[in-house]
């Protein structure tokens, strides 16, 4: 670094006198390196990711011009020195670049004729032409053709990661393989426990798993040993999940608790898959994610703990010693129905949780036999996943499979005060547009 700077000042006192009104260029200091830019870490989680580069953008905005236009004006024998200088801004700008979409291929020309042509709005523009360019790639093979299969990696947070590997079995199946190392400092044993937990669950769910045309998904989740012994190009991209306390207020796709159920591990898995989240945050995630767009309309993604149950029947037993728990199946059918359809009906009914399990073929309603209540939820769809969200799954970050989901997206972990929100399409409210409906 230090030589880096030495060198830095001698081309300075040897700018030009035609350059000699531009400020000078604003560069990243070891600190903002390691915050905004570090090398080999994943995709930084953090709003002020967006606004910083933003704004170091702006700040460049002289020394990110096209060559023609930077060297305008200026004698042949300075133009080497002139270059000099502005060749780390043009390296820092592409490295925060990256850390908000992943592995890039826009080359240099490209980026400086975007600045250039958009002084005041430089960083959607980029990314719009980042996209653009990956575009080719991304949908490379797509859609598979039976026996052919695509890895995809975590990539960037404006389009929600996805860490599988989808196969195509056949016309109509697929399978989408994970690699899943789940840990629990606390209690070692409970890893195992969990991932058989997780793979239990995607078991459950495989027949919800539909696409249009007859088409179904099967999601498989190796241990990181199982998927180590697989060919690179097979090798689905570690994902590393801990078991949380359930004193925890909250999870996520990467942080169990222990007492979850199938409902939220599906919910979870989904979001490796790429799906994002479809409901309205609340408590201290509203700031952070304020940005998102929610369709009209009950998902997984949206609200879990409703639609699951919905799919497929859960069964609540609640012990039953008291009168009022002994006279549950007395009360109105709507009301009976509405507690089946609840998460914990036994504290309607002053009566104790036993267990909760779901149960395909469940008779819905409530018996009471034996001093135990048990409610059954009533399921009237038939699907997990909307048509749009079967595509983004099977497709990865090939947006012309499900172009609405792909715009729409990639502003559900992002703030309202990021320069990227200002972006949001208006037929990003047709919950259509987005995700298609569910069924």
């Amino acid at each position: 670094m230090i030589k880096f700077i030495v060198l830095f000042a001698l081309l300075l006192l040897n700018f030009p006198l035609a350059h000699a009104q531009m400020a000078l260029p604003r560069l990243l200091t070891d600190v903002e390196r390691e915050q905004y830019a570090p090398n080999g870490r994943g995709i930084l989680d953090d709003a002020g990711q967006a606004q910083f580069t933003q704004d170091f953008l702006l700040a460049n905005a002289d020394y990110l011009v096209t060559e023609a236009e930077y060297l305008r004006g200026t004698r042949s024998s300075d133009r080497a020195n002139l270059l000099l200088v502005r060749a780390p801004v043009i390296a820092d700008a592409k490295e925060l670049l990256a850390r908000l979409r992943g592995t890039i291929t826009i080359t240099d020309d490209q980026m400086l004729t975007v600045c250039e042509q958009n002084p005041t709005n430089l960083l959607a523009e980029l990314i719009k032409v980042v996209d653009e360019k990956s575009e080719e790639d991304d949908c490379r093979n797509i859609p598979l053709q039976p026996g052919q299969s695509k890895k995809f990696n975590h990539r960037s947070r404006l389009q929600i990661p996805a860490y599988h590997v989808m196969k195509r079995v056949s016309d109509t199946s697929y399978e989408a393989v994970l690699n899943l190392n789940v840990t629990d400092p606390a209690n070692p044993s409970n890893g195992p426990a969990t991932l058989e937990k997780i793979r239990g669950c995607m078991a459950l769910v495989q027949p919800y798993l539909k696409g249009p045309d007859g088409k179904s998904l099967t999601i498989t989740a190796l241990s990181s040993e199982q998927a180590a012994a697989l060919p690179e190009d097979q090798r689905p991209q570690q994902v590393n999940i801990s078991i949380a306390p359930d004193t925890e207020t909250r999870g996520n796709a990467t942080f169990y608790r222990n007492s979850w159920g199938c409902e939220t591990i599906t919910h979870e898995i989904l979001h490796l898959l790429g799906l994002c989240d479809e409901y309205h945050e609340n408590g201290v995630f509203v700031a952070e994610w304020s940005c998102r767009i929610v369709p009209a309309g009950e998902t997984q993604m949206g609200n879990h703990f409703e639609f699951f149950p919905k799919v497929i029947p859960r069964v609540t037993r609640c012990s039953c010693d008291n009168d009022i728990c002994r006279r549950t199946t007395e009360l109105r059918p709507d009301l009976l129905e509405g507690y089946a359809q609840m998460g914990n009906p036994c504290s309607t009914c002053n009566g104790k949780l036993l267990d909760t399990t779901f149960r395909p073929g469940a008779t819905p309603g409530v018996t009471y036999a034996n001093n135990v209540v048990t409610y059954v939820s009533k399921t009237t769809m038939r699907n997990l996943l909307t048509d749009v969200h079967f595509a983004k799954i099977i497709s990865g970050y090939c947006a012309r499979e499900a172009p609405g989901y792909a715009v729409c997206s990639q502003f559900s972990q992002i703030s309202n005060e990021d320069p990227r929100c200002r972006q949001i399409p208006p037929q990003c409210s047709d919950a259509e547009y987005y995700r298609g409906t569910a069924y």
